[in-house]
């Protein structure tokens, strides 16, 4: 906010990085004014400063609250900021003149852990990671990451077994949440090429050129592939209901078909492996939860976990169910193998570090249960201590 309580600083993100900027609202109104371009956060800082992050250098824009208009030219006040793709940056500073700031890298590693919670080793490179898939055959990983240089993300394939990581999209937009077919010959991936996330496929070998299979005015993420190759299951943003859960058929007439539509947000939905039941995480109780439903028709419903929960998945057999808590334990729930679905009481396997930020899943676990790759912090290695500065602004006007 700005000092009059009413005007605020807010983010704008466009379709491709150039389009993002900086604008200026009013809590009375639907209007906003164009600030400037913009690439992280802004914050207000008295006596009159924009403090905000540009090709990751921490600048200072003189302004006036008032007339809510830059004055000369912005002025550095720390290098090598860390950022990322969704506009956070390592900075804050209060109203009293403290400045505080972290240098050094920012992004994500893949961190291979077991079920008791011990670190086994890391997967590649760090990056800014995103939206694991593990193949069927778990010997490929399918995730999408940002290209440092063009701000892009892409859609990268590496071979578990080999340790080589290759690029699998190349498209002008961005390509992100990868998921493999059951056979593994193929990977559908969502791309705004065009404006919205529509998706797309390609075959899992690189060559030849993606295929539109859902394209329409909304954005939509493939969650997951039915074990017989019949449907697939993907969330899509309704305007009147937000997100809510599809499936579309790949035979037939192939009309996607709605499974959850609701007021509230359906999300991360998997199926069974045998095909009868549709896993995903609500709102609807206020906070995030897991649900199974019967599939293909819902005729019924049952709350999985217990003090809410999001990224949910099956084990291969269908004999247990993991979850990330609110807390970020992974949980995993029995699951009975009778004619009548039954659900047990969510056991903690160990609490997790994910990094923040949007995403599809933060973590994917081996088909037999025994091992998880979240997409974790960087570790300790590439911590830099926290800068504070007392009365940051003194010396800008020298």
């Amino acid at each position: 906010f700005l000092p009059d309580g009413r005007h605020f600083l807010y983010l704008a993100t466009g379709q491709r990085p150039e389009d993002n900027a900086y604008r200026i609202g009013v809590l009375d109104s639907t209007e906003s004014e164009l600030l400037g371009p913009a690439q992280t956060l802004v914050t207000y800082a008295p006596p009159g400063y924009l403090l905000f992050a540009r090709d990751r250098t921490l600048v200072a824009q003189p302004f006036d609250w008032k007339s809510r208009k830059t004055k000369g030219e912005p002025k550095p006040l720390a290098e090598q900021i860390g950022t990322d793709s969704v506009g956070l940056a390592r900075f804050s500073v209060s109203r009293d003149g403290v400045l505080a700031y972290r240098t050094g890298e920012s992004g994500s590693r893949l961190l291979w852990m077991n079920r008791a919670g011990q670190e086994l080793g890391l997967e590649g490179d760090a990056g800014e990671i995103n939206n694991p898939s593990l193949s069927k055959s778990g010997d490929r990983l399918a995730f999408s990451q940002v290209d440092a240089r063009t701000g892009n993300v892409d859609v990268w394939i590496r071979d578990l077994t080999r340790g080589v990581t290759s690029r699998f999209t190349f498209g002008a937009g961005n390509e992100v949440g990868p998921l493999w077919s059951p056979d593994g010959t193929r990977v559908v991936f969502s791309s705004d090429g065009d404006g919205n996330f529509d998706l797309f496929e390609k075959s899992a070998s690189g060559s030849g050129e993606e295929k539109l299979l859902l394209g329409d005015d909304v954005f939509k993420f493939a969650s997951d592939w039915s074990k017989d190759g019949r449907y697939l299951v993907y969330a899509r943003q309704d305007p009147k209901t937000g997100w809510d859960v599809w499936v579309l058929p790949t035979f037939g007439d192939r009309k996607p078909i709605a499974l959850v539509q609701s007021a509230f947000a359906d999300l991360n939905a998997t199926l069974s492996p045998d095909g009868r039941y549709l896993l995903y995480q609500s709102n609807e109780s206020g906070r995030n939860e897991i649900y199974v439903q019967s599939f293909p028709v819902g005729a019924g419903k049952w709350q999985v976990s217990s003090a809410g929960g999001v990224d949910a998945s099956w084990r291969a057999d269908g004999r247990e169910i993991f979850y990330r808590a609110l807390d970020q334990k992974i949980m995993a729930v029995a699951i009975g193998g009778g004619g009548e679905f039954q659900a047990g009481i969510p056991k903690a396997l160990f609490t997790g570090q994910f990094r923040t930020g949007t995403s599809r899943n933060k973590y994917v676990a081996t088909s037999d249960g025994q091992r998880f790759l979240l997409i974790a912090p960087l570790g300790r290695e590439s911590m830099t201590p926290t800068t504070i500065v007392v009365n940051w602004f003194a010396g800008l006007d020298r």
